[in-house]
């Protein structure tokens, strides 16, 4: 269903949900990819479960109305709003052994490219925000895409002789800055931009930097302009691309065959004019599963230790019927004759996989796990002094110190060197001297950078304000903030902590975090339960128990959360499937309050209680595709249902602070003008205050601000 060619999806969200009714739940390739594809097209989800897409022009439209609400907030007098953080993150400390050291664990960076001119200059792209760019060697990062429809930045690109030219692929378009990002052109004739082309990989040619080559979803691409325009080389989707370090008209590319669903290893000699197949020693399918083995590729690494070496990561994945199974890895394979010929130095292909003998380093544990993120977490690099060192980089960070022959895990789910963030991203390496060179990876986590080929690295994420929190609660004896994020755990900070600088508290991808309103520092995680912060950022957290957690959804950013009672703060109210509990001892152990029908599929989302009569609370639930709204006029033991203005669902909704009665509630996906209604009796009878300014827009969250009419 997911993978049709027009999914609905709540039609898909139903069969996953009954599908883990009866099944224990795990993660696999399918479910990973179902939780990524949710959370993508999210925002373009219709009422009726459909897909719609914004057009060019539609995505134009809304980036012309962002900016003109930005500069209406900006000449108003009304205060703008100041980024608080995480620009720097720190491992929680539990243990009075445990050190204090800053992490790179707070934004998922795609992509990091260097200057050769300029060592000080580096550009980078993550899945949340744009562009970054910093200036002293990535101790201090500047975002630089703001005025940008940049979203998620697949590929970056800095030119080897000028630091402010650079080419960027965002969300399927292709940009260039000549200014250092001042500003920017979507490059590419209107064909080629309306293809929607997702490029892997730039590759400046450094003899001839208006020669450019693009490895992108559907082709090899090659411009001859700088990046202006590009024209296709090749069909079939091209993961990696690599020049000869000594000869600019050597060129190796991975190139994927749709008849025998393998990637095949192309080189060129006469600068990209033409390609040919080396496929002497290249791997092949087993006879008995044609057919039933796919690999759409993986990265090619070359080195300055010697020339003539060439290796490639090769990733793939078997049906369940091949004898062959490959639970994403394939192998790394090397050449020693410039591309002409290859082997397979390991040896070995396919299960059984073993962490000792011959890992998996597309998994968890280097095992013989079934999860894996091939293609989202595959890179790899060769050292430029030691041709025989290499760094693999899947959901773990793997070395082999002798030309792919064996296998060391780094760090990450495994490995002995600490405070590397799973799932890589990218590995770029650069020779810095005759005996010295420089990495920097990227992760899910942020950017690193190491000097020692990875014996030890340190965190350069300083400014890279890419978090994507999924839960979100602020405290107010003290001002506590709290978040789960996805990649990246949960964040807790509070006051007394340096400006920007928040803790890694531990934890995984949940929408979740609350902060008791006592003045005891107690905050509240599904994944982690309770944690007492400290009063420096370098302080010890102490634990506590939670015996239930809230329905939460990061896929929508959807929870019912824990709500503390206004007058109480040892009471607190959640949502546990079609129920709702309550807590009298701050949130340590609940019991039921009350259920809405007998479906515990039929979840409660958002609650909130009325500042201006303590008695009066609200809560949202979704039955089928449709969320209901109800009433409790006595602290939640009793509800009546109220009548919606349309039945969607999507809703958020904002009580008054001064009249238990009235109410906002918006519908997210909503048509233009119908989205946003006003109620002073409960829901008897709305106002549509909905205006023009909205068309176009998908309301994702909305408040009202106490004190005042908005």
């Amino acid at each position: 269903m997911m993978y049709g060619a027009n999914p609905n999806v709540f039609a898909v969200e139903r069969a996953y949900k009954e599908y883990y009714k009866t099944h224990e739940e795990e993660k696999t390739p399918y479910t990973g990819y179902y939780n990524n594809w949710r959370r993508y097209i999210q925002p373009f989800v219709q009422e009726d479960g459909s897909i719609k897409y914004p057009t060019q022009q539609e995505r134009e439209a809304q980036k012309q109305l962002a900016r003109q609400a930005a500069q209406s907030g900006s000449s108003s007098n009304f205060a703008p709003w100041q980024f608080v953080g995480p620009t720097k993150n720190y491992r929680a400390r539990y243990g009075a052994a445990d050190p204090v050291a800053q992490i790179s664990w707070h934004a998922n960076m795609y992509c990091i490219d260097r200057s050769m001119t300029n060592p000080n200059v580096l550009y980078a792209g993550g899945e949340n925000g744009g562009v970054y760019k910093t200036t002293d060697q990535a101790l201090n990062w500047q975002y630089i895409s703001l005025g940008e429809d940049m979203t998620t930045v697949s590929s970056i690109a800095v030119n080897p002789t000028d630091e402010n030219d650079v080419l960027v692929n965002a969300d399927s378009r292709t940009y260039r800055t000549t200014d250092g990002g001042l500003s920017w052109t979507q490059v590419g004739s209107p064909a080629f931009q309306a293809r929607n082309v997702s490029i892997w990989q730039f590759l400046y040619n450094p003899d001839n930097t208006q020669i450019v080559f693009a490895g992108a979803n559907d082709s090899l691409y090659k411009s001859t302009d700088g990046g202006n325009t590009w024209n296709g080389v090749y069909g079939g989707e091209c993961m990696s691309i690599a020049l000869n370090p000594l000869n600019s008209n050597i060129v190796y590319a991975l190139r994927h065959n749709s008849v025998s669903k393998i990637t095949d290893f192309y080189k060129s000699t006469d600068g990209g004019l033409t390609f040919t197949i080396k496929p002497t020693g290249w791997f092949t399918v087993p006879v008995a599963d044609v057919g039933k083995i796919e690999s759409y590729g993986g990265r090619i690494a070359v080195t300055e230790a010697d020339t003539s070496r060439l290796y490639v990561l090769l990733a793939g994945s078997s049906q369940s019927t091949a004898q062959l199974q490959l639970n994403g890895q394939i192998g790394i394979y090397r050449s020693d004759d410039g591309g002409e010929s290859w082997s397979n130095p390991h040896g070995l292909i396919g299960m059984p996989y073993d962490v000792a003998t011959h890992p998996n380093m597309m998994t968890f544990s280097g095992g013989t796990d079934t999860y894996n993120q091939i293609y989202y977490n595959t890179t790899l690099i060769a050292s430029q002094l030691d041709a025989d060192r290499i760094l693999i980089g899947g959901m773990s960070m793997w070395r082999s110190d002798d030309a792919a022959a064996t296998y060391q895990p780094v760090g990450g789910y495994i490995g002995s060197v600490p405070y590397i963030h799973p799932d890589n991203q990218e590995f770029k390496v650069y020779k810095t001297s005759p005996t010295t060179e420089e990495v920097w990876f990227s992760s899910d986590g942020g950017i690193d950078y190491s000097t020692d080929f990875v014996a030890t690295h340190e965190s350069r994420a300083n400014g890279v304000y890419g978090t994507a929190l999924w839960g979100f609660d602020q405290g107010w004896n003290d001002d506590i903030l709290v978040g789960g994020r996805y990649h990246n755990g949960n964040a807790a900070r509070r006051d007394g902590y340096p400006a920007g600088e928040f803790l890694q508290v531990g934890g995984g991808e949940a929408a979740t975090g609350y902060v008791n309103y006592s003045n005891e520092k107690k905050t509240y995680y599904s994944d982690i339960d309770g944690v007492i912060l400290p009063d420096t950022l370098n302080g010890l957290l102490k634990t506590f128990p939670i015996n239930e957690d809230p329905n939460e959804s990061y896929i929508d950013n959807s929870s019912s959360r824990i709500m503390f009672d206004w007058d109480y703060w040892n009471v607190a109210y959640l949502g546990q499937e079609n129920r709702i509990m309550k807590s009298t001892n701050g949130g340590t152990t609940y019991e039921d309050l009350y259920a809405f029908g007998s479906d515990p599929a039929d979840r409660v989302f958002w609650i909130e209680q009325s500042r201006a009569d303590k008695n009066v609370m609200y809560a949202q639930q979704v039955v089928g595709n449709i969320s209901q709204l109800w009433k409790s006029l006595d602290r939640g033991v009793s509800w009546t249902q109220i009548t919606l203005p349309q039945n969607r669902r999507e809703v958020n909704f904002t009580l008054s602070y001064n009249n238990a009665n009235e109410f906002w509630i918006c519908f997210n996906s909503g048509a233009n003008m119908n989205k946003v209604y006003h109620t002073v009796n409960s829901g008897t009878s709305w106002t549509n205050i909905t205006t023009n300014v909205l068309n176009g827009f998908t309301i994702t969250a909305m408040a009202h601000q106490f004190g005042t009419a908005i």
